[in-house]
């Protein structure tokens, strides 16, 4: 028979072994909750981390776009101011779409155009040339041509494809007759049918003169069904064009 001190000693290791191996398992389960606890973190602070580069990408888009058209914005206000030949674009708010734009551009084109045009009976050119200007080529055959004499210059003429000039005209008239004002609606409707297309537009070299003249600013508003364009330019003039034609006579 075995001593009861002797069972007294077994059942107390027994509870000591029961009691250490409870508390390792607490202990694996601690450890075990502690590191799913560790990677929910993780994972929530990894989407925390893309979703605010994906913001700061956002944001870095939006103040690009906003810094390229405030540089375009003064770029053609200052070249404006310089040599007072074209109308600077309005000023597009960050994040409006491309068409409210192109309208917005065209309203003040146009606004310009109708300040500093002198309607009447137009002067009927035939230039018979392609004219390239900021990437667009348009065909100018046979144009109604008007002067832009308050035009910073006093050289601006806008020439326009024999077959429109009568619906220019009444646009123009309309809108001096408006105060100078352009209704959006009128100003997409003209948008929807000619592209403005800022540039240069460098001339043929009039004869006796040794050096090609320098490129000058002009804007093109090419026809977006057809080969047309309405040019705003110091070119054609009936004497630049008979120069032309007397030097291609004498080759």
């Amino acid at each position: 028979q075995v001593p009861s001190h002797a069972r007294a000693a077994d059942a107390h290791h027994a509870y000591a072994w029961l009691a250490m191996a409870r508390a390792e398992q607490d202990s694996s389960d601690e450890g075990s909750s502690d590191e799913e606890s560790d990677e929910d973190i993780q994972l929530e602070y990894e989407e925390a981390a893309n979703e605010v580069a994906e913001l700061q990408a956002e944001l870095r888009a939006a103040d690009s776009e906003a810094k390229q058209m405030q540089m375009r914005l003064q770029a053609v206000q200052t070249h404006q101011a310089r040599t007072g030949r074209l109308p600077a674009p309005a000023a597009a708010v960050p994040g409006g779409g491309a068409d409210e734009r192109r309208v917005a551009e065209m309203c003040t084109l146009l606004e310009w155009m109708a300040e500093h045009v002198q309607l009447g009976t137009p002067e009927v050119l035939d230039v018979g040339f392609e004219v390239p200007i900021g990437g667009r080529i348009v065909q100018l055959r046979r144009v109604a041509q008007w002067p832009m004499p308050t035009a910073p210059g006093g050289r601006l003429r806008l020439s326009v494809p024999v077959g429109h000039e009568e619906s220019i005209a009444q646009l123009l008239s309309f809108v001096k007759a408006c105060g100078g004002k352009v209704d959006p609606a009128s100003s997409a409707r003209f948008a929807a049918v000619w592209d403005l297309v800022p540039g240069e537009l460098a001339t043929a070299c009039p004869p006796g003169q040794a050096a090609p003249p320098r490129p000058e600013p002009s804007v093109l508003l090419a026809h977006r069904g057809c080969t047309q364009g309405i040019l705003i330019a110091t070119w054609p003039t009936r004497g630049a064009l008979e120069a032309l034609a007397g030097a291609a006579a004498l080759a």
